[in-house]
């Protein structure tokens, strides 16, 4: 990738999963919409980590959290590819399966 645009938010996982029209969601939006409609983006990810002291739930509620935000994150942006990432404890990121 030739740019990257970066979304910052305290524990955005938890947020886009448990409210999606919150006023935080909505802020998430409006930046990622800058990065997507103006800038061109061509794909969007969204990272979770094993140490979140925003969301601090075992891995597997922390995956339910991030396919749930991808469902977000798609019903904004249909025709952009989102991938969901973790980072373990490791410090070694992978790619979130779909399922």
């Amino acid at each position: 990738m030739e740019h990257v645009d970066v979304v910052t938010e305290a524990r955005p996982v938890a947020v886009l999963a448990s409210n999606p029209e919150s006023n935080r969601s909505k802020s998430i939006y409006q930046r990622i919409d800058v990065s997507a409609r103006v800038h061109g983006s061509k794909g969007i990810r969204i990272v979770a980590h094993h140490d979140c002291a925003g969301n601090p739930k075992r891995k597997s509620g922390q995956m339910e959290g991030i396919r749930e935000s991808v469902s977000v994150l798609r019903s904004w942006y249909p025709s952009l590819p989102v991938f969901a990432l973790w980072v373990d404890e490791n410090w070694t990121m992978a790619e979130v399966d779909d399922e």
